[in-house]
């Protein structure tokens, strides 16, 4: 992969999502504003895969079709 520096922004939690998982707008200016600021590769947060699996409250979720049209 070749990016264009060598920072990155670290996975991390941020708890702003939605029950069901979908992204808020809150959730989108975070990433747009680290985009903004430079960084080379972007490594999201926690992402429960699972409609069972809840790590933490406010996790991403990526278990359902209809959810995807949120990642891309």
């Amino acid at each position: 992969m070749t990016l264009k520096n060598r920072f990155f922004r670290s996975a991390t939690w941020d708890g702003l999502a939605m029950p069901d998982g979908s992204l808020t707008d809150d959730l989108y200016a975070i990433y747009e504003n680290v985009a903004k600021g430079g960084v080379g590769a972007i490594v999201t947060a926690l992402t429960d895969v699972s409609p069972y699996d809840w790590a933490l409250e406010g996790s991403m979720r990526l278990c359902s079709d209809l959810l995807i049209i949120d990642y891309k």
